[in-house]
Parts: structure tokens; C-alpha cells; sequence
């Protein structure tokens, strides 16, 4: 089993909403949303991995990433699965800038309640696993 290590950005704001890619024509494993970042390589570091996806995924890097923790999971469907995946997690504030913001590989920016993304509908599995495990730990909270 090989671990597959990524970077994602979660925007979040103080009313339980997240912003996600609403995915265009582009998808790997047929998921409607997605967050913003991406697979590592080339020997980059995780920050400097994120910072090259968000100016090719959004044209811009916020000033206010947080770094959140590293989370594994075991994935068991789409092209990842039989893998694990390792998620290099970071925050920032969904902001005017953010909204305004045309997203470059084809999707747009779009905001969901974090209960909503909860239920799994149009996830990757990893990407559900992250939400709930933020939620569980409080990192992300439902209003």
C-alpha cells in the first residue's frame, strides 16, 4: 500500500461555511467538490506544494495560512484506492478576494455548510474523512 501525500487549503468563516472547487469537467475521481490544493511531487515541501496549486488553482496565495496537522486515511474508492492518503492540512478565512475570484482549472469557488459537507455527497472519501475528523476535533465547528 503506498501513502499518497497532499497539501489542501480549507477556507472556513465564523458561520460554519467552507469553500470548495466545484468541480468543471476536471475530476479524478468523479467527485463534484474538492479542496483547494493538490498531490505533492518533485520533491516539494507540503507549503510550497500548496502555494504553487493555489496560484495555478486561484491566481493568488492568502496571506493567512495556518498550518493544521498531517491526517492519514485509508482510501477504498476511486483512483486513489488500496492507498493511503496523506493530507498536509492548512486554513485560511474566506474572504471577498476568495469569493471574487474565477477559479483557473475550470470550476468555480463556491461555499457549503460544513454539515452539508458532512454528508458526503459529492466528496472525494478523503476529503469527507478530513471534514469529519476537523469537526470531531473541533478545528472546524457547524453552526
Amino acid at each position: 500500500m503506498e501513502t499518497l501525500e497532499f497539501s489542501v487549503l480549507i477556507f472556513k468563516d465564523e458561520d460554519g461555511n467552507i469553500a470548495v472547487e466545484k468541480r468543471g469537467g476536471f475530476t479524478r475521481n468523479n467527485e463534484g467538490f474538492a479542496f483547494f490544493g493538490g498531490k505533492l511531487g518533485n520533491g516539494k515541501s507540503a507549503i510550497e506544494g500548496l502555494k504553487g496549486k493555489l496560484l495555478e488553482e486561484l491566481g493568488y496565495v492568502p496571506d493567512d495560512l495556518q498550518y493544521t496537522g498531517d491526517y492519514i486515511f485509508d482510501i477504498s474508492e476511486g483512483k486513489y484506492s488500496s492507498n493511503k492518503i496523506l493530507y498536509h492540512t492548512y486554513f485560511a478565512k474566506i474572504t471577498k478576494k476568495l469569493l471574487g475570484t474565477n477559479d483557473l482549472v475550470g470550476g468555480e469557488v463556491v461555499l457549503v455548510k460544513i454539515y452539508d459537507a458532512k454528508k458526503h455527497e459529492g466528496f472525494f472519501q478523503g476529503d469527507k474523512d478530513l471534514v469529519n475528523r476537523l469537526s470531531n476535533e473541533g478545528k472546524l465547528v457547524e453552526k
